[in-house]
């Protein structure tokens, strides 16, 4: 059995989480009752050393009472130190004996022998699966004693008695009512653990039900992604093969100038692909890194990377700043859903206007961070709209992109804890809404 202080589990414990392994669960589980057993039989053997004390002063049933004392504050030390196995086998072993003991030593009708039912539960309950063989052991050692003492009506040792108190069978009714509460307390504490054992396992279900949806979700991607990629990936080297076999043998040296552009502008679309997928892998498989970020100097740093785009210049910004301070979020996932909506707007304006415009909105409402991001430019289909989070897709023809960008946007934003919508009108322009939680 694993140690609890392993877990940093106290060694006793009344409202500490469960953890999530069910093994540790339950292993932690018992040693907590067992704990709690422990404080609830010091409770009660102080409670039969002061009556009997008071009773019948200093006689041998006093010494009984201290010396079952020691025995439990001995196994409560033991479990305090993380022993918890030896603790429960002490515990059990010596309990077992000092009541045949007192079974034999003081007259039937003071019901000690009642004390043997909880013993032969206890085990079932302290004991981990593993641990069969002392479950074994410690059920058959009060079930012979109990045996034992029933053969010899209860005189296991003779005609031996000690004096006893002059409570006679009001004894049998203590005693009882002891053994009715170790019994319930059983019970009651097994219920609980088992309520949450279920809860647990439900818990567990549901989130293999969402692992399974992810591995299914990331099965076809994968399908999509190498048959797309192997295409977007092959299709540049092709060309830019086929463009440096014409360049080798070309003897004018202006045509080997275009032909040295056209091999750059195709090395450049590789390159931007190949930091697509770089970006949409370590999105998948990095932990968020949260610090204060002006999502405002972000934007200008972005529209100020993307001034020398083609068309850069035709296209003006602008920013609506609302009342926002600086937020806590991960500031490089940011700048990524940024530039690519960004880079959009600039890549699909519409040439027919003459005022091409790019609005942003900063603020805040509640608790969320509100970024909207608005163009008038081409514009998507309405039958589109739905599709264009979809990886490897392109909402129009005119598209010279991978056909990750948004999909690689949408994937930041859901990390992120937040939402992203968009709406749009074909040819007049294009609207992304984007909510963040405030941290």
């Amino acid at each position: 059995m694993k140690n609890i202080a392993e877990h940093n589990i106290p060694w006793i414990n009344f409202g500490e989480e469960w953890p999530s392994d069910p093994t540790i669960f339950f292993s932690q589980r018992r040693d907590i009752l067992f704990s709690r057993i422990l404080i609830f039989s010091i409770v009660v053997a102080l409670f039969l050393l002061v009556k009997d004390l008071v009773v019948i002063g200093i006689a041998a049933s006093v010494a009984i009472d201290l010396l079952v004392l020691g025995i439990i504050a001995s196994s409560l030390w033991l479990a305090k130190r993380e022993r918890q196995k030896f603790a429960k086998c002490l515990f059990l072993f010596l309990i077992n004996l000092i009541i045949a003991f007192y079974t034999s030593v003081v007259p039937f009708d003071r019901g000690i022998f009642l004390y043997f039912f909880p013993l032969i539960i206890l085990p079932f309950v302290i004991f981990d699966d593993v641990d069969l063989n002392f479950k074994i052991v410690f059920i058959a050692i009060p079930s012979i004693l109990f045996l034992a003492l029933a053969i010899t009506d209860f005189n296991l040792l003779g005609n031996y008695k000690i004096p006893t108190s002059s409570f006679g069978r009001k004894n049998f009714i203590i005693n009882a009512t002891i053994t009715a509460l170790m019994i319930s307390f059983f019970i009651e504490f097994m219920q609980r653990a088992n309520r949450k054992s279920e809860k647990l396992l439900l818990k567990l279900t549901d989130e293999l039900n969402v692992k399974k949806d992810d591995l299914e979700k990331t099965n076809k991607e994968l399908d999509r992604f190498v048959y797309s990629a192997s295409h977007d990936l092959r299709a540049p080297l092709a060309s830019i093969q086929g463009l440096a076999n014409i360049a080798s043998v070309e003897t004018d040296l202006n045509r080997n100038k275009e032909y040295i552009s056209m091999i750059g502008d195709r090395a450049r679309k590789l390159d931007f692909f190949i930091q697509e997928i770089i970006d949409y892998s370590r999105n998948a498989r990095t932990e968020l890194h949260l610090e204060l970020t002006d999502i405002k100097a972000l934007s200008l740093e972005v529209i100020e990377n993307l001034r020398f785009f083609d068309h850069a210049e035709e296209v003006k910004f602008f920013i609506d700043e609302n009342q926002l301070d600086s937020t806590m979020l991960d500031k490089s996932r940011m700048k990524i859903v940024l530039n690519n909506i960004l880079s959009n707007a600039i890549k699909y304006h519409n040439p027919k206007i003459q005022h091409k415009e790019v609005n942003l909105k900063i603020h805040h409402e509640d608790k969320v961070c509100v970024v909207t991001i608005a163009d008038n430019g081409l514009g998507i289909q309405s039958e589109f709209l739905d599709k264009i989070f979809d990886m490897f897709y392109r909402a129009t023809d005119k598209s010279t992109g991978s056909g990750l960008g948004l999909y690689i946007v949408k994937e930041i934003i859901i990390k992120m804890g937040g939402t992203i919508d968009v709406q749009s009108q074909f040819e007049k322009g294009t609207t992304f809404t984007i909510k963040l939680p405030i941290r």
